[in-house]
This record gives structure tokens, sequence and C-alpha cells, in this order.
């Protein structure tokens, strides 16, 4: 599991970094980036929707994000590479709060 993690937080490292200079030439690149990305749409929401409230807050350690944190991130992330495809993010979405969580354990 951490390993797949792993794997996709680089898929969607390389896809920040990439997209911009890719989409400038490559339609089939843009196509097939929109597909992956649809692809790990689903995989995400299937796992937030999976993902007891309860559980929301859970981190396996102090250094790393809590699954919560980890959906906005991945979910922020999106916005930016969306930006990448032209479409930018709505105005009232508020990116630069994206990060504050609150885990209801307080």
């Amino acid at each position: 599991m951490r390993e797949q993690l792993r794997k996709l937080a680089l898929l969607c490292a390389v896809a920040l970094v990439a997209a911009p200079v890719a989409l400038a030439d490559n339609h089939a690149f843009v196509e097939e980036a929109k597909a992956r990305l649809a692809t790990l749409q689903e995989k995400f929401v299937a796992l937030a929707e999976a993902t007891p409230a309860d559980r929301l807050g859970y981190r396996p350690s102090e250094e790393v994000r809590s699954t919560a944190e980890l959906f906005l991130h991945v979910s922020g992330g999106n916005y930016f590479v969306a930006r990448a495809f032209g479409t930018p993010p709505p105005r009232r979405l508020g990116l630069a709060r994206l990060g504050e969580v609150d885990h209801g354990q307080g």
C-alpha cells in the first residue's frame, strides 16, 4: 500500500512538472494525461467514500499527513494540474486555505 501511494505521488509530481511543457506541442500527451487523471480520480473518490469519518484523522506518525490531509493535498494538486490543461480552479475554492483540516478531535 505504501509503495502504491509513493508511486501515485511520483506520478502526480511528474504530471505537475511535465504537463505545461508537454501541453504546448502534444495532443496525445494531453489525452493520455486526462485519461490517467480520470482513473486516479475514480480511485481516490472510492477510497474517500470507503474511509470511515472517524478514521480521517489517522496519521501513521507525526511526520506525515493525516488521511484527511492527504485527500486535501491530492485534490489541491489536481486543481493545479487542471490549470495546466487550461481550466482554472473556481475562485470561491480558496486554494490558500485548502490545507486547513478540522479533524473534529478538539
